[in-house]
């Protein structure tokens, strides 16, 4: 089990570097966006923040043909 949570760990921890968000300015008080090709890898940016707890919420928004933005709040 222990195994486990540590490969998750390193996954989500993964997937926020090559998402480029930092999971440790995260949760700031100023709202921080970043531009993704495709709803699903902005959703998937945004659960991977939410995971350790250090942000409130997070949405994706269009901003155009394949481009979507997460907003972290």
């Amino acid at each position: 089990m222990r195994n486990l949570r540590k490969k998750a760990a390193v996954g989500l921890a993964t997937l926020a570097t090559v998402s480029g968000i930092s999971i440790a300015t995260a949760g700031s008080a100023s709202a921080e966006n970043r531009h993704f090709p495709t709803k699903a890898a902005c959703f998937d940016a945004g659960n991977a923040a939410m995971a350790p707890g250090t942000i409130r919420g997070f949405r994706c928004m269009p901003a155009g043909p394949g481009d979507f933005v997460l907003e972290i709040y």
